[in-house]
């Protein structure tokens, strides 16, 4: 292992100083012979005596930062950017979620759905969540929206109209008609 030139530096510092300690050196010694400061010496010995060798050359598992939404967290707030904040029975009137009134709404919501740890979410973290999943609730292009009580009956006329024009056309080329 010691002669491998594809282990990482600290690997080969590890074995080196596990050597070195067999042959009898101090770790005060080892340490100003490899450069490096005595407690980690201190640390990768006594982890070598008390586990062993796989021990002394890798790192110890950490904790790591746990994950900061949850999975049921993260869907709920996928969900809410799907909604029309307008539909939501105390959801702001608005036609599009922007992310600091999603970021609020969640914030004030959270605890009704069992999510306190929502209480305190960053607006960065949900646009982190939303760009993620490619999702952009504030750029919802709507093709057609009802609001003309008689759209119905308006759009009829005018589709009747294009398809009545679309048959003297057609009659007319048929006939020999000039337009």
């Amino acid at each position: 292992m010691l002669s491998s030139r594809k282990q990482e530096l600290r690997t080969y510092q590890r074995a080196q100083m596990i050597f070195l300690a067999a042959e009898g050196k101090s770790n005060t010694q080892i340490s100003e012979e490899l450069k490096v400061t005595r407690p980690v010496v201190n640390k990768i010995i006594k982890r070598f005596s008390s586990a062993g060798l796989d021990a002394a050359l890798s790192d110890a598992a950490r904790s790591g930062r746990p994950k900061e939404l949850s999975r049921e967290e993260r869907a709920w707030i996928l969900g809410l950017a799907c909604t029309n904040p307008k539909d939501l029975p105390d959801g702001p009137v608005m036609q599009l979620w922007s992310n600091s009134a999603l970021s609020q709404y969640v914030r004030e919501h959270c605890e009704q759905m069992n999510f306190p740890r929502l209480r305190t979410v960053a607006d960065s973290t949900i646009w982190y969540l939303l760009n993620a999943n490619e999702l952009k609730p504030h750029n919802i292009r709507y093709y057609l929206e009802k609001k003309d009580q008689e759209f119905e009956y308006k759009a009829q006329k005018v589709l009747l109209l294009y398809k009545r024009i679309e048959w003297i056309t057609q009659l007319s080329k048929r006939y020999g008609h000039a337009e």
